[in-house]
């Protein structure tokens, strides 16, 4: 048995490098399309619209190598102790040594961590006939009733087939606090306003019974981030607080099988934020373009297995219905999308919408919730030719996968939205700001994206540097 097992590891192993190589050097590069490449690649190439280029974001947004994370001189680039400055006004000594070999510790942990990302991909969600595998054994943990579970981003199986993720606690929120404190003075400065939005996770804050022997620290490192971020005078909508008061039923206005709300809550979003906008600021957004009679619901029935959903296979999970808000009153948009070379022109569903994921029904390959162009790409412009009011005024929202159903509602009543990923934009999100000058800066995450700071990379959700 144990000869038979090295055998099938190696065999596997064998193939996750035939494939690696074949997806990455003979597709991407060569652009070979042959039959055999196809068979190989399978499973590897999603259903995408656009052609992904690789762009230098530093390069059109340098960061300011001598600005840390609060915009104060960094004493890491050339002013810590011990840097010999000399009589001609140049720098030398043990800090240039140190910035060298700093900067060369920052390439090595980028590529360790990119290595590590690829073959953790290609030895899972890449895996050949990954989805049948899994299928396989949760077969056999139903036989067995045996569930692997971690200490961190661990997926429970709750009652009414709702599937929660637990999180660990976080440590650093007084830097993360400062980080976006830091950010608001910059915007701030440059005539802008600025608020930090706590989207809701599919957790409730205020009465989601235990589950199971686990403690999810998800809402209370939102808590803990809140309370830093107000006594460092940081404008905060808490839509957490706001969902419960609406009385929306917590559990119906999120997928059962993903950790992402439902587009009709991220259309009920869109309506808070810019009312409390209104409020705050001498921005006016209409509150009429964020009434549901405004809009008619379109459902897709069972066509909805989510990320969790699909992690548990359909031996555990069953698919669900989606639905969106498309306008009924008339829209004009252009969107850029550089990092797929992508410009598109028309009506709200013409431009922001991807059909083909909505009627594929293909539940592990293809995802609904990514029929919104909007997804996690690292920056999206977009223009409202029908802007109302607002004309002439941008927004910027740094943002994770929760707003790809909230921007096009946010973007139906002012001219300008752009939209930044930190996790793949990796150039200066206080450049941009100079440049741009967005009348509005948005932050706004759901709880688990609230992770300490890696100085050291250029990818931390809460690096503005």
């Amino acid at each position: 048995m144990a000869v038979i097992s090295v055998a099938v590891l190696a065999l596997m192993m064998c193939d996750v490098g035939i494939r690696f190589i074949t997806k990455n050097i003979i597709y991407d590069r060569m652009s070979i399309r042959s039959k055999v490449v196809l068979w190989i690649v399978d499973g590897l190439i999603p259903m995408q619209e656009g052609t992904a280029v690789s762009i230098d974001w530093n390069e059109l947004y340098p960061r300011d190598a001598a600005v840390n994370e609060n915009g104060q001189p960094d004493k890491a680039a050339g002013q810590a102790e011990g840097v010999d400055q000399r009589t001609d006004g140049s720098v030398g000594g043990i800090g240039t040594a140190a910035a060298v070999w700093e900067s060369f510790d920052r390439q090595i942990r980028g590529t360790t961590q990119k290595l590590e990302d690829v073959i953790t991909y290609y030895c899972t969600d890449g895996l050949r006939n990954q989805p049948r595998i899994a299928e396989l054994a949760a077969m056999y943990e139903n036989l067995t009733g045996w569930d692997l579970v971690m200490t961190d981003g661990v997926l429970m199986v709750n009652e009414n087939g709702f599937l929660p993720t637990i999180y660990a606690e976080r440590s650093n929120v007084q830097e993360i606090a400062d980080s976006v404190a830091g950010l608001q003075e910059l915007v701030v400065s440059e005539g802008g306003l600025f608020s930090y939005v706590q989207i809701p996770g599919n957790v409730c804050r205020y009465d989601e019974p235990p589950i199971g022997a686990f403690t999810d620290h998800a809402n209370e490192n939102a808590d803990r981030l809140l309370f830093e971020l107000e006594q460092r005078g940081v404008s905060c909508l808490d839509l957490r607080q706001a969902l419960h008061a609406s009385g929306i039923n917590h559990r119906e206005a999120f997928y059962r099988t993903d950790c992402h709300w439902k587009v009709p809550t991220a259309f009920w979003a869109a309506g808070v934020i810019t009312d409390y906008l209104t409020q705050i600021g001498e921005i006016r957004f209409d509150a009429s373009k964020y009434d549901a009679v405004q809009y008619r619901l379109v459902s897709y029935e069972n066509n909805f297995l989510g990320g969790n959903g699909r992690a548990l296979t359909l031996q555990k999970a069953e698919p669900e219905d989606f639905e969106l808000y498309l306008p009924d009153y008339g829209t004009a948009f252009s969107m850029d999308i550089p990092s797929r070379q992508m410009e598109l022109t028309g009506d709200f569903e013409e431009v922001f919408l991807f059909e083909a994921p909505l009627i594929s029904y293909d539940y592990y390959g293809e995802d609904p919730y990514d029929s919104f162009r909007t997804r996690n790409y690292p920056l999206i412009r977009i223009h409202n030719q029908n802007a109302g009011n607002n004309q002439g005024k941008r927004m910027l929202i740094i943002r994770d996968s929760f707003s790809a159903p909230l921007i096009p509602y946010l973007a139906v009543d002012i001219e300008y939205v752009d939209c930044m990923y930190l996790k793949s934009f990796d150039g200066s999100v206080r450049e941009y700001i100079r440049q741009t000058k967005p009348d509005i800066v948005l932050v706004a995450y759901y709880p688990p994206n609230i992770e300490d700071i890696d100085w050291s990379g250029a990818s931390s959700t809460f690096d503005f540097r």
